[in-house]
């Protein structure tokens, strides 16, 4: 069998398990929710702190801020891995990021990772 029909005989059985067998009326039937830990927003940088990011950048490598708005969203999830938002979190996880990221060498990535922190990243 393959997984999509495994799939659909597992949401029939599910189905037919909620059915109303003791008169119960289905809008009277209580659920549960169950959720996770909150959702997580991705810090950003205000005018005055993305324009010092941006400069910070610069000095690493022009080429970092050739487009500044894909500067700052690579630098907004190298937040994000140094807040430990993601299991393998810290800042060698954001100078790891910061490196795929931006193509840069491992100090210069370490650059990064300070100037993201100094400017708008309260890790």
């Amino acid at each position: 069998m393959t997984v999509t029909a495994l799939c659909a005989v597992a949401a029939a059985a599910a189905l037919t398990a909620c059915s109303d067998d003791e008169g119960i009326p289905q809008d009277e039937v209580g659920s549960t929710t169950v959720t996770g830990a909150a959702p997580q927003s991705i810090p950003s940088p205000d005018a005055d702190q993305q324009e010092m990011l941006l400069h910070d950048l610069e000095e690493v490598d022009p080429r970092l801020v050739a487009d500044e708005g894909q500067a700052v969203d690579g630098a907004r999830q190298v937040c994000l891995k140094i807040r430990g938002i993601e299991a393998d979190a810290g800042d060698g996880a954001g100078r790891s990021y910061a490196t795929r990221r931006f193509g840069v060498t491992d100090e210069q990535a370490e650059l990064i990772v300070q100037s993201v922190k100094g400017t708008f990243c309260d890790a």
